[in-house]
């Protein structure tokens, strides 16, 4: 092995195991599943991201296209946030769904649509082993996500439907962001 990957394992080592404490590789291994509830202290830069991870399926109950998958995600410096929480950050994952488009919306109850595509957004962030495409939910809209009895819509050109057990655990993401500490650390 080169000098520059040793010095590279060695970081990752430090960044990994290094957490103050907090086994950050047991939070992200093995690969979290829908509803999971998920979190990793970052000790380099000192920072915490908790996350949700939700794999809806059509609303014929069929699964979507292979990885499509939603993350709901709360950063913020440090082990807990200096300020309540107004937003948390949703990515709609592509997987291997070819030409997606640039959309995302809720419909909540068969009645009240919500439109969480971004403005001024045209195309898809490439992330490590995805494409995904972000935006930001307001905690009042991700109330009445969960609050909602029957929750559908559309993903990057796909129909989806969330379960009961899905709603369920955007109210458990909820009430751990709204939490004093959405991290749970000493807990």
């Amino acid at each position: 092995m080169t000098r520059a990957g040793v010095c590279a394992a060695a970081t990752w080592l430090l960044v990994v195991q290094g957490a103050s404490g907090i086994d950050a590789l047991g939070q992200a291994l093995p690969p979290p599943r829908d509803g999971d509830i998920r979190v990793l202290y970052y000790e380099l830069p000192k920072e915490t991201t908790v996350w949700l991870t939700l794999e809806p399926k059509s609303p014929e109950g069929k699964p979507l296209p292979m990885g499509m998958f939603f993350t709901l995600n709360l950063h913020f410096a440090g082990k807990q946030p200096k300020a309540p929480v107004e937003q948390v950050e949703l990515r709609a994952h592509v997987g291997l769904l070819w030409a997606p488009r640039v959309e995302v919306w809720f419909l909540l109850d068969d009645r009240d649509r919500i439109d969480l595509t971004p403005k001024s957004f045209v195309g898809l962030i490439s992330g490590d082993a995805w494409n995904y495409l972000p935006t930001n939910v307001p905690v009042t809209t991700l109330t009445q996500i969960a609050q909602a009895k029957r929750v559908t819509g559309n993903a990057l050109g796909v129909e989806f439907e969330l379960t009961e057990s899905q709603v369920r655990a955007i109210h458990a993401f909820l009430d751990r962001v709204l939490s004093d500490n959405p991290a749970q650390f000493g807990k």
